[in-house]
This record gives C-alpha cells, sequence and structure tokens, in this order.
C-alpha cells in the first residue's frame, strides 16, 4: 500500500468511516479502475454494519475477477466474515485460473495458515502444486490432502475420495528421502485401512536403525490391525529390550501379542523381571487380561504399590485401575495395605520427603475409599509432622504436604455445603490456606485456590494479587484466566482491572496467534509436516477460544461501566472479527481441572458449583450477549427485527439459559421488552408496562434480589452482591444509550418520558441500596471474623495473627469492591 493510502486505512482502524469514506471518494475519482478502492470502500461499509450491501458489491467486485493480493484479502476477508465461505474461496480460485502466478497463490496460502483454514490451505497448497511441480509443494498437497479428510467438517467425498489423491501423489516422489516423507506415505495408508503396505515401507526405511518414534506408533498400531501377532511380538520386544524404550503403550502391544503366540509365560518372567514403573503397570494389565484373576490383581498391585508408594505417581497410577477396573480391585485388602503402611510412616519417626509421599499417597487413598470420618484431623496432624520437610526444601520446589491442606479445604467446603454454613468455611478455608501460602509461597494449587474462593467472596484485589504471583506464562492465559475474568464487569469495574489484566490477556491472543501461524508457517518450510496437524488444531482452538470471546465481552461490558469509549469501540470490533454467530465451533480450552489435582476425584461437583461465580459459560452464552450489543447499536430495523428473532430464540433454549445467572437472565427479558418497543411494535402495551414495572426498586428487591438476602451474611459476602447491583447499573445505562440512539415517532413521547423518568429514579434508588448493602456488608464481616477464630479447628495450629491479617486484608479488599457498586 501505498503512504497516501495509509490515513483512510488509520480512519477505518479508529472507526472514523465518515472521514474515511470523504478520503476514500476522492482517490477513487482519481483512479477510478482500480479496484483496491472499490474493495476498500465494501470494507468501510462491512465495518459500519451494512453487511448486505457489503456482500452485494464484494460479490459484483468477484465477478470482476480483479487480480491484485490486497483487493483480494479484503474480498475474501469480507465474504469469509459474512459466512460466504464459498465465494470466498472463489475470489482466489477465479483469479489464479485467469492471472496464474506463485505470488497470488502464496498470498493465499498465507491467508488460510492466518486463519487456520484447513480447507483454503489444502486448496491453496494444490494450487501451488500444480503450478510449480517441486518435492516440497507435493509433500504439502499430499498431507493437506489427508488433513481435511480427517477434519469434522470434512465432505462425503472429501472422506473417501482425498486420501486417495494424497496417496497417489505423495507416491511420485518415491523413493523416500527422510523420516517426514515416509510418515506423510504411511500416515495415508493407515487411514485408509492399507496396513500392509504402511508395515512394508516403514520396515524398508528403517532397516539397521532405531525406528523414528511416528513411525514407531503407526507400524505397532498396523501390526495389531492386521493381528500379525509374531511381528507384532518381535518389534515390540525389540523396542522394550534391545532398544531399551520403557514405553507402556509397548508393554501392552506385546502382552497382547504373546497372548496370540504362545508367549505369555515368558513375558511373565520379563514382567517379574523388571521394576520400572511402565513395566510395573504392565503386570496389572497382564494379570487382569491374561491371568484375569484378581488374587494376580492385588498381587500385581501390591508390588508396583511397595515400589512406588514413596512416589507421588502412585495415587494417580492406582487410581486409574480402581476406577477402570473395579471387579478386580480388593478395596479391603488394599486398605489393609496402606494403613499398616502408614502407621509404621508415622511410628518410624522419620519424617523425611519419602515418608510424606507415602502419607500423602496414603490419605489420597482413604479418600478415595471413603474412608474420611477422620481425615481433617488427621491431615492436620501429618501436615505438622512434617514441617521440618517444608523449612529444608529449595523455595521453589514442591512440598507435598500441601496436599494435606487442600484435602482438607475440600472437605470443609464439602460440609458448608451440607450443613448451610459455607459461608463460614469459606473464611475458614481462607485462613488456612493463607497460612500454608505463607510458609510455602510458590504453591500452585495453593493459589489457585485462594483465587477461587477469593472469587466467591469477591475479593476481586486478592485474587488479582494471587493471579500475578502465579507468573502466568503465555498459554496459561487462556486457560487459567477465568479465575480472575469471570463476570468480573458485573464483580469489580475499574480501569486497573481492565488495563493490567483484560487488555493483558487480549494482547496475549493477539500474540500467540501469530505464534501459531508462524510454527506452522515453519513447519510447511521446513517439511516438519508431523507436528503440523497439532499446530493446526492448537491454532483453531486459539483463535475459536470460549475464554477469548469471554475475556472480549468482559472488556466491552467494564468500559461500558467505567466509560471508556476507546476500549468499548476497539471489543466490539474485535467481536465483530470473531463474529461467535458465524463460528462453526467455540473450544473451551479453560482448565477447571488443576486446582482439584490433589485428590479422590477430578472435580468435587457439589463444592466447584457451590463457590463458582454463576454457571458455567459457553458459546451461547457468547452468542446472546454478542446479539445483544448487536441489537443495542444497530440502527436499521429490518437487520435488528432480524437480531431479536435470533436472540429470542436463543434465550428461549434451555442450554442458554442454564448458563446464565438468575439475574442475567432477567435482564434479557427486559432487553427483549425494550427491543420489541423501539423496532418491532411501540404500540405493544404489555411489553411497556413490563419494562416500566421492572425498572421500580421494589421489583428489584424482590425479583432480583431474593427476600432476605439483604440482610443474609451468606449473600452479603459473596459475589452475587455485586453481580445483581451492577448488572441492573449496567442494564440502566444501556437503556439509557438505546433510548438516545433509537427514536419513536412523535405519539410516543409520552411512553418515552415515563420510560426515561422510570430509568432515572431507579438510578438515584439504586444510590441509596447501595448505602444500604455497603452497611450490611461491613456488620456481616465482623460477625464472620468472631465466629471463625472462635470454631476454627484447634489442630490446624494457626495463630491468631494469621487470622486477624488475613481479615484486614479481605476487610481491604471487600472497601476497594465497595467502590465498584458506585452509582454515578
Amino acid at each position: 500500500m501505498s503512504d497516501s493510502e495509509q490515513p483512510i486505512l488509520q480512519a477505518i482502524e479508529n472507526g472514523n468511516y465518515k472521514i474515511a469514506q470523504t478520503l476514500l471518494s476522492k482517490k477513487l475519482k482519481k483512479y477510478p479502475n482500480k479496484s483496491y478502492y472499490y474493495a476498500l470502500n465494501n470494507y468501510i461499509l462491512f465495518k459500519q454494519g451494512k453487511v448486505k450491501e457489503a456482500v452485494q458489491e464484494s460479490l459484483k467486485l468477484k465477478e470482476k475477477t480483479p487480480s491484485d493480493p490486497q483487493t483480494l484479502k479484503l474480498l475474501y476477508e469480507i465474504l469469509k466474515s459474512t459466512n460466504h465461505k464459498q465465494d470466498a474461496t472463489q475470489v482466489f480460485e477465479n483469479a489464479i485460473k485467469k492471472y496464474a502466478n506463485h505470488d497470488l497463490i502464496f498470498a493465499w496460502f498465507e491467508l488460510a495458515l492466518k486463519d487456520f483454514d484447513i480447507r483454503s490451505i489444502q486448496k491453496s497448497s494444490m494450487a501451488l502444486q500444480k503450478f510449480s511441480k517441486s518435492r516440497k509443494y507435493t509433500l504439502w498437497a499430499a498431507f493437506t490432502y489427508y488433513l481435511q479428510s480427517v477434519q469434522a467438517d470434512a465432505t462425503t467425498v472429501e472422506k473417501s475420495l482425498y486420501p486417495k489423491v494424497g496417496l497417489k501423489l505423495v507416491e511420485t516422489l518415491k523413493p523416500y528421502q527422510n523420516e517426514q516423507e515416509v510418515y506423510i506415505y504411511v500416515k495415508i495408508l493407515y487411514n485408509i485401512g492399507n496396513f500392509e503396505e504402511a508395515v512394508v515401507s516403514i520396515e524398508e526405511f528403517s532397516k539397521g536403525r532405531k525406528f523414528d518414534l511416528e513411525l514407531q506408533i503407526i507400524l505397532l498400531a498396523c501390526l495389531s490391525e492386521l493381528e500379525n501377532w509374531e511381528l507384532l511380538y518381535r518389534y515390540s520386544y525389540q523396542i522394550l529390550f534391545e532398544d531399551k524404550l520403557d514405553d507402556f503403550d509397548t508393554w501392552k502391544y506385546l502382552i497382547k501379542a504373546s497372548n496370540n503366540i504362545g508367549k505369555s509365560e515368558e513375558v511373565a518372567d520379563q514382567l517379574k523381571a523388571s521394576t520400572s514403573r511402565n513395566s510395573r503397570l504392565a503386570n496389572l494389565i497382564y494379570s487382569k487380561d491374561i491371568m484375569k484373576s484378581k488374587t494376580s490383581f492385588h498381587e500385581a498391585l501390591v508390588a508396583y504399590y511397595n515400589e512406588y508408594k514413596y512416589k507421588l505417581c502412585c495415587f494417580n497410577d492406582i487410581n486409574y485401575f480402581y476406577k477402570s477396573e473395579p471387579t478386580y480391585f480388593d478395596k479391603n485388602a488394599f486398605e489393609t495395605l496402606i494403613n499398616s503402611t502408614s502407621q509404621k510412616n508415622v511410628s518410624g519417626g522419620e519424617f523425611n520427603e519419602k515418608e510424606l509421599n507415602a502419607l500423602v499417597n496414603n490419605q489420597k487413598f482413604n479418600k478415595l475409599l471413603g474412608k474420611t470420618e477422620d481425615l481433617l484431623t488427621t491431615n492436620f496432624e501429618y501436615y505438622n509432622l512434617f514441617q521440618s520437610v517444608l523449612l529444608k526444601k529449595d523455595e521453589k520446589d514442591y512440598f507435598a504436604g500441601d496436599e494435606f491442606i487442600l484435602m482438607n479445604v475440600e472437605i470443609l467446603l464439602e460440609n458448608g455445603v451440607s450443613e448451610d454454613k459455607l459461608i463460614e468455611n469459606v473464611f475458614k478455608s481462607i485462613v488456612i490456606l493463607e497460612n500454608s501460602a505463607k510458609h510455602d509461597d510458590h504453591e500452585f494449587r495453593l493459589r489457585l485456590w485462594l483465587m477461587k474462593i477469593y472469587s466467591y467472596i469477591n475479593c476481586s484485589s486478592l485474587v488479582n494479587a494471587n493471579f500475578d504471583h502465579l507468573d502466568i506464562k503465555m498459554i496459561q492465559n487462556d486457560t487459567l484466566s477465568h479465575h480472575i475474568s469471570t463476570r468480573i464487569s458485573s464483580l469489580n469495574p475499574n480501569q486497573l482491572m481492565l488495563q493490567q489484566h483484560l487488555i493483558s490477556i487480549q494482547k496475549f491472543y493477539l500474540t500467540i496467534e501469530q505464534e501459531v501461524e508462524d510454527m506452522v508457517s515453519n513447519g510447511f518450510e521446513q517439511l516438519v509436516l508431523n507436528k503440523i496437524e497439532g499446530f493446526l488444531e492448537f491454532g483453531t482452538k486459539i483463535n475459536n477460544s470460549v475464554a477469548k470471546m469471554l475475556n472480549l465481552i468482559e472488556m466491552l461490558r467494564m468500559s461500558k461501566i467505567i466509560g471508556n469509549n476507546q476500549i468499548i469501540h476497539y471489543s466490539m470490533e474485535a467481536l465483530k472479527s470473531q463474529d461467535p454467530l458465524s463460528v462453526p465451533e467455540l473450544y473451551d480450552n479453560r482448565d477447571f481441572i488443576s486446582e482439584w489435582k490433589y485428590g479422590a476425584q477430578e472435580i468435587n461437583e457439589l463444592v466447584h458449583n457451590s463457590v463458582s461465580i454463576g454457571p458455567k459459560q459457553s458459546s451461547e452464552y457468547v452468542k446472546s450477549y454478542y446479539l445483544r450489543e448487536l441489537i443495542l447499536q444497530e440502527t436499521h430495523a429490518d437487520k435488528s427485527k432480524q437480531l431479536i428473532t435470533k436472540l429470542n430464540k436463543l434465550l428461549n433454549d434451555e442450554t442458554t439459559q442454564r448458563q446464565l445467572t438468575s439475574t442475567e437472565s432477567w435482564s434479557y427479558k427486559i432487553y427483549l421488552s425494550l427491543f420489541k418497543i423501539y423496532i418491532v411494535n411501540p404500540d405493544n402495551d404489555a411489553d411497556f408496562n413490563f419494562l416500566i414495572k421492572n425498572l421500580s426498586i421494589n421489583n428489584i428487591k424482590n425479583k432480583v434480589f431474593k427476600v432476605g438476602e439483604l440482610t443474609d451474611h451468606s449473600f452479603l459476602l459473596s459475589w452475587e452482591v455485586n453481580h445483581k447491583l451492577l448488572t441492573v447499573l449496567e442494564l440502566v445505562r444501556n437503556i439509557n444509550l438505546f433510548t438516545t440512539m433509537h427514536h419513536l415517532p412523535k405519539q410516543y413521547s409520552p411512553k418515552v418520558a415515563e420510560l426515561k423518568k422510570a430509568s432515572s429514579s431507579l438510578l438515584e434508588e439504586l444510590r441509596d441500596l447501595k448505602r444500604e448493602i455497603d452497611e450490611n456488608v461491613e456488620s456481616a464481616l465482623k460477625q464472620i471474623e468472631k465466629s471463625v477464630k472462635e470454631s476454627l479447628v484447634d489442630n490446624a495450629d494457626i495463630s491468631p495473627k494469621v487470622i486477624q491479617n488475613t481479615f484486614a486484608k479481605i476487610s481491604t479488599s471487600l472497601q476497594e469492591s465497595s467502590l465498584s457498586r458506585r452509582i454515578p
């Protein structure tokens, strides 16, 4: 692009579309035949929300078959973003038929990589191969034919025909020069079920050398499919004992093959002679699948346990067999084994790391087996017994004793739910976790749990402090940021949170997408094709991440609440660019598991749901919010009506409702009434009366806030108090904004005046409600502090000073949260 076009592009980026059009019209007068300027004009129409016109003009321009990459890229983006994917692809396909050159085709390929669009990657790769019959492009084309054939959205033709076309292409390259070429060939062979040829090819290529790992995996899988037990036994044996690669899956293949050729006893001898972790686990498989004996299984279990009880992998390994093979698992015998071991560990007087690990494993086994009667007390005793190990360890080394504390937090919270004293036990848990974190500053899961329950009591500043302490790296922004960002705009909206966390997370997404794009591009260029499938899958999941969409939503909502117009514009444009409505699938990469990786189950659903910040948000939540924002901004009645129909349908879906809090669900009813009055039928008195009624403070106190909540400590000291108040505030602000942008005919002036009066009165009354809440929160905290001091488990051995300091921090944080409840 020339420097003279820069002001136009800058105006578009800043949302100054009228200025951009004025500047562009001058260019069009001067250069009436330059297709790029017409494409740019279409792009401005698209950004203005004039989607129908933008698409129509883009399709007209497409028929003229422009050839310069800049024009094609703009047309491609407009059509792809408006769900005209076939037309978007034809933009390049038509140009290539008419003006085929390497730069044009490669521009398409790069654009497809950027979008992680595998179908377009395949088409552009094939076009490159046809244009230049190089070995590299032939490999690209063959591999991408295979890649598209295994996608979820692959057509019947693509699934059946594409692997065969890819196979023919790669066969033209024989003899193969390296592992990557063989990998593509045998990967396609495996995909179409030609296992025999895949085996022959791997054998021929691998003569006199160790198997490449990827080829080894395919080889053993093919032999298993072919039921060629002799060869499967031979190669499994070679890998395990000659190549000395102690792999669990290979052990399983060896066991399976041996059973079919009468060599089970030889394998049994090998298993007895080996003491590696994988061989001990394989012995459990052998005793179950070959011996089919509960006694043999228990003997193998005891052998594994005795060898690995001092390793933290012990619990996870045995837990797998406990869950997958309950009929073989002798619970009583195993309970006797672990209890005798625990007694020896404690009475032996050796309080070292090995003994600690064994006790941690055993306590987790007790929890798994349901032996929880004395678990709380015993866990605290064991934690205190091993303080010497904690004091000796290096600062960032792992201390297994923290798992005693994590188990106890779970027990306390579960008891809190069942005994109707959750809020008290939440505060007890915070004190216990803070005490442990003070001694083990870098323990990841202690911090995750502190974040989880600080969020629950609406202490956002303490959540942020713990999040920052974790030193989150790259992809963890996608997997773990939900701990700080879930519904944060309705909990603690402020400039600091917006800048330091939400915007920072958005910058991560911009960075990581470029990095993944570079990884994929380098993978193609360097022909590391066995990694590309994973890279593309990763890129697609990041690009269409639920967490990414939710972060943009929180940026937009928070910016509207605190009045940051620049971020309002950026967030909405970013959402439009992502267009959640046209994405085939949103991927949930969020990690809800890590904080639970200590106990007998992945997630204790009762506890998790009780301390979560509302229902889990997913793609329906994203789409409903996005539709709502589109309607709030849309000025064309026909388009608005279409959007209202979509939103209404989505909100009638049970899946959507399950993702909304009661306050969010209530607010959507108000929005729909507002939209129907202004856009569909202003004569609808039922919708108008419903709207006015729900904007009264009495209705807010009775419908949004349940009876008794405003004096209930469990409610006042939870996230819900801010969420409800700020969701109402957001609603009122959006009503005011909407009624400013949209106008009804003069005959409806009395209704408009009544609506504005109701909105204004509600704001004033919300200020009084906010003051009432502040006073009640302060009183509730004092009573909870007193209760915790009196009843905290004695043998937790926590000093009064720790309790005092923890509550002082909480008090300060709650005061900051109180500021977020301010009503302007």
